[in-house]
């Protein structure tokens, strides 16, 4: 029994090519902010309170847009190639039960659904959801003790 094409849908291009270049500038860019704060911070101008939390905190939201980047890197397929990761998910035996793709942007997939037998993923590796998950969360819980450090020393500072 043929499917409908729409069953067979891979990412949409456009929304991953603007994941591709906002994740890949935005990763540099506190990459990059970093390498000048400490540079800064090594030569004596601009020394305040924090800066350590605040670098580690770009540091791990840049790791974290990384992860996702590379994740959606996998996700930059064609229909050949997205028959061979369900073909490889599911097994040989199973393959000509694939009756459509699930791919996601959040979380980050591309599953291969099988008919009456779930879905297996396939294409991005395993480990980039958890660790995007465990690195952003990291990276907010590092922006608040660094915003209610910030806070404290502001009202240290008044007083």
């Amino acid at each position: 029994m043929l499917m409908p094409e729409e069953h067979f849908a891979l990412p949409n291009p456009r929304v991953l090519l603007v994941i591709l270049l906002v994740g890949a500038v935005v990763t540099l860019w506190l990459v990059s902010y970093v390498i000048r704060r400490l540079y800064w911070y090594s030569l004596g101008y601009r020394r305040s309170p924090g800066v350590g939390v605040r670098c580690l905190t770009a540091v791990v939201a840049a790791a974290a847009i990384g992860m996702y980047v590379w994740g959606a890197l996998h996700l930059v397929i064609d229909k050949t190639t997205a028959d061979q990761e369900c073909k490889a998910a599911v097994g040989a035996a199973r393959a000509g039960d694939v009756d459509r793709y699930e791919p996601s942007f959040v979380p980050l997939g591309f599953g291969c659904h099988v008919a009456g037998g779930g879905s297996y993923e396939a294409a991005v590796p395993g480990y980039v959801n958890p660790a995007v998950a465990v690195l952003g969360f990291t990276a907010v819980t590092l922006a608040v003790c660094a915003a209610v450090g910030a806070s404290q020393r502001e009202e240290a500072e008044r007083s």
